[in-house]
């Protein structure tokens, strides 16, 4: 007598099958040349044989930092500690698109809006073009709408909390410089005194990063620059062994790269592997359904003529349900029925018989 439908059973294979899809991706990756070895210690080589998308384009760029999973969590807590030079044990992304106070007042949307544990806010914005004069009043008008929105009626003035605008630009920011970081806040040029702690702006220019000549000068890179060379540089077929060894040295970036990975799956892979997923999760509600409705059919009928009885009247009715949906191969229902496999062939016949 064949086995019952094993639910528990179905779900292991699948994720078997999911298993052996990400051993063969691990394969073609080391195909491609993993296993590399530099000095003593084996490093694992994040590559990929597929070419990642450009990380520098808005959606990919909020891809990395706003996946529902741990690995983007810690991508985005790692970049704004390095950002902002402090640690910052919790991020919550908050609404992008901050609401009008007015009715003319412009509407912004931003790329990526947090809050951290300590009430804290942070802005990050990626820029791929213009000029020092047209971002720079763009930011300072984006700090501005963040900074006002969450004082509310009763608050007084010590409720405000330090708002960080963190812009990473892919054009000449600075011309005068060749300083890849910046950090700008309010204070007296005579004195150096600072006017107030809650602004800081930080722009990291992507088009004046260190040129890498040996793995030891990445080591020696602050985890500030490392992200910037990480996203100058992810896309880039050729920087392979650098992106490699910055993922084995910061385990926020390491995040940043699976995340990345993710959304880098050709289409055509995609589409195959998340159809495959609903095409099986549609039969299994299939036959869930027809189960039931078999089930319905037999009490319907006044079966009680002992618990066997039931149960082979049942399977027949779920059986007939699963012919009639053309939901699986006379195998698959006779083990999900738990019927001979002859009786399932006779059941096929009569209807096709009767119809």
């Amino acid at each position: 007598m064949k086995e019952k439908f094993d639910r528990k059973s179905f779900l292991r294979e699948k994720r078997k099958e999911k298993r052996l899809l990400q051993k063969s991706i691990r394969q073609a990756a080391k195909e491609t040349g993993s296993g590399r070895r530099w000095g003593r210690r084996r490093k694992v080589d994040y590559t990929y044989p597929f070419p990642l998308v450009n990380p520098r384009e808005d959606a990919n760029f909020k891809a990395i930092f706003t996946q529902p999973t741990e690995d983007s969590q810690l991508a985005l807590r790692s970049f704004i500690s390095a950002a902002i030079g402090r640690e910052v044990k919790k991020v919550r992304l908050t609404n992008n698109e901050p609401a009008r106070v007015f009715e003319k007042q412009r509407v912004i949307r931003l790329d990526l809006n947090c809050e951290f544990e300590d009430g804290s806010l942070a802005q990050i914005e990626m820029q791929c073009s213009g000029s020092k004069d047209m971002f720079s009043a763009r930011i300072l008008y984006y700090w501005a709408r963040l900074y006002t929105s969450f004082l509310k009626g009763g608050h007084n003035w010590e409720k405000l909390k330090p708002v960080y605008q963190i812009s990473v630009v892919d054009f000449n920011f600075e011309k005068n410089d060749n300083e890849p970081v910046h950090k700008y806040r309010l204070y007296d040029k005579e004195t150096g005194s600072i006017c107030s702690e809650n602004l800081t702006i930080i722009v990291l220019d992507l088009t004046k990063l260190p040129e890498i000549h040996n793995i030891e000068e990445i080591r020696n890179l602050p985890t500030i620059l490392k992200w910037c060379k990480f996203l100058k540089e992810a896309d880039n077929t050729e920087s392979r062994e650098i992106v490699s060894e910055i993922c084995n040295q910061e385990v926020g970036i390491m995040g940043a790269f699976k995340s990345l990975r993710e959304v880098s799956i050709p289409q055509k892979l995609w589409l195959w592997y998340t159809g495959r997923i609903a095409a099986e999760a549609d039969r299994q509600m299939f036959l869930d359904l027809a189960r039931e409705e078999g089930l319905a059919a037999g009490k319907a009928a006044g079966i009680e003529e002992g618990r066997v009885s039931g149960s082979k009247e049942t399977a027949v009715m779920t059986a007939k349900n699963l012919l009639r949906m053309n939901i699986g191969t006379p195998d698959q229902i006779a083990s999900a029925v738990n019927l001979p496999l002859e009786t399932i062939l006779e059941l096929k016949n009569q209807i096709e018989t009767n119809n």
